[in-house]
C-alpha cells in the first residue's frame, strides 16, 4: 500500500521569491479558518515545516513546509519554497537574478522533480485603475534585461525578449471546467484582505491562461524600479505581442525559464506601476502576498485533475 501511494503521488511546487511574501502566504495557507470546507474538516495540516535562521540571515538549504493531502486521487504533496533561503550569503543581493537563476532555482528545481510549479510573489499592475491587493494568475511570461550601470546581476538567457507560452493543462483555465469557476473566485475574493495603500475596490482573482507575467531582471535597486518596468512594458509592446500583460515584477520569468515542467504564475498585486514608492510599504506586501496564500489554498484540492 505504501509503495502504491509512492508510485502514484503528484508534487507541487510552491516557489515564492522573498522571504518576506513566504511567511504571510503560509499564514494564509496554513490556517483552518481560511481554507476550504473539506479541508477544514479533513484538518490538513503540514507533514513538515521549517523556520528560518533569526536574525539577519533567513538562508537555509531546505523548503519552508510541505504538506500532505492523502484525500486526493492520486495523492497529492505541496511543497512550499523560498528563493531567497536557498541564495548566496550577503554581499550577494537578495534581488540578483543571477543568483537566484544560477544558485537557488537549481536547488529547489533538483529537490523533487515536481509535477507542477506555480511562480508566486509580488508585482505592480499596469494602468491607473487601482487592482491593488487583487491575484492575478496566468501562465505565459516574458522577461526583459533591465540591467543599469550600478547592477551586480549580470544574468543573460537566449530567451529574454521572447514570449514563453502556457505549457499547462488545457482546460486548466476553462471557464466551466476549469479551477477559476464563479463558484472558486466567490469562495477565495470572500477571504482576501484589502490593502492599506490605494485599495481597489474590493480584492479579486484575475486570471487567464494568456496573461503575461512580465519580469525586469538585473534589478538590484528598488529605486529602479521607476523606470525598469515602463522599459519592459515598452520593449514587451514593442516586439509586437498581444497576450494581455497581467503584471510585471522580478521572478515569476526566471522560475519559467528554469522550469521544464508546466507552470503558472501568482501575482499579489502591490501597486500600479510607476506608483512603487507611494504605494509599496511592508504592511501592502504583506496582505497582497496573504491573497496569494488565499487563492492557493482554494486551488490546492483542485489540482489533481489537471496534472
Amino acid at each position: 500500500m505504501e509503495f502504491a501511494k509512492f508510485v502514484t503521488m503528484k508534487k507541487v511546487f510552491f516557489i515564492i521569491n522573498k522571504n518576506w511574501e513566504v511567511e504571510p502566504f503560509l499564514d494564509a495557507l496554513l490556517n483552518n479558518t481560511f481554507r476550504p470546507p473539506a479541508l477544514m474538516l479533513k484538518g490538513i495540516n503540514p507533514t513538515v515545516i521549517n523556520s528560518p535562521c533569526d536574525g539577519n540571515d533567513f538562508r537555509q538549504d531546505t523548503f519552508r513546509a510541505k504538506l500532505f493531502y492523502p484525500d486526493n486521487v492520486p495523492d497529492l504533496e505541496i511543497t512550499v519554497w523560498c528563493i531567497q533561503d536557498l541564495m548566496s550569503l550577503p554581499p550577494v543581493s537578495s534581488s540578483s537574478s543571477e543568483d537566484k537563476f544560477k544558485i537557488a532555482l537549481p536547488k529547489i528545481l533538483s529537490a523533487g522533480k515536481p509535477d507542477m510549479v506555480i511562480a508566486t510573489g509580488t508585482a505592480g499592475f499596469i494602468g491607473e485603475t487601482s487592482y491593488n491587493g487583487s491575484v492575478v494568475v496566468g501562465a505565459e511570461f516574458f522577461v526583459k534585461d533591465a540591467k543599469p550601470q550600478s547592477s551586480s546581476s549580470h544574468l543573460t538567457h537566449p530567451d529574454f525578449e521572447k514570449l514563453l507560452s502556457a505549457n499547462i493543462h488545457k482546460d486548466f483555465f476553462h471557464p466551466v471546467k476549469g479551477v477559476f469557476t464563479n463558484e472558486y473566485r466567490s469562495l477565495s475574493e470572500a477571504k482576501m484582505l484589502s490593502v492599506p495603500n490605494h485599495p481597489a475596490q474590493r480584492p479579486l482573482c484575475i486570471s487567464g491562461q494568456n496573461y503575461v507575467a512580465l519580469s525586469s531582471v538585473n534589478i538590484t535597486d528598488y529605486k529602479d524600479y521607476a523606470w525598469a518596468d515602463h522599459y519592459c512594458i515598452e520593449v514587451y509592446k514593442s516586439n509586437g505581442f498581444k497576450s494581455p500583460m497581467g503584471s510585471v515584477e522580478t521572478t515569476h520569468g526566471l522560475i519559467k525559464l528554469a522550469a521544464t515542467m508546466p507552470i503558472i504564475f501568482l501575482s499579489g498585486i502591490t501597486d500600479r506601476v510607476g506608483h512603487f514608492s507611494m504605494e509599496v510599504t511592508p504592511l501592502q506586501n504583506y496582505a497582497a502576498s496573504f491573497n496569494c496564500g488565499i487563492i492557493a489554498g482554494q486551488m490546492i484540492p483542485l489540482l489533481n485533475k489537471y496534472l
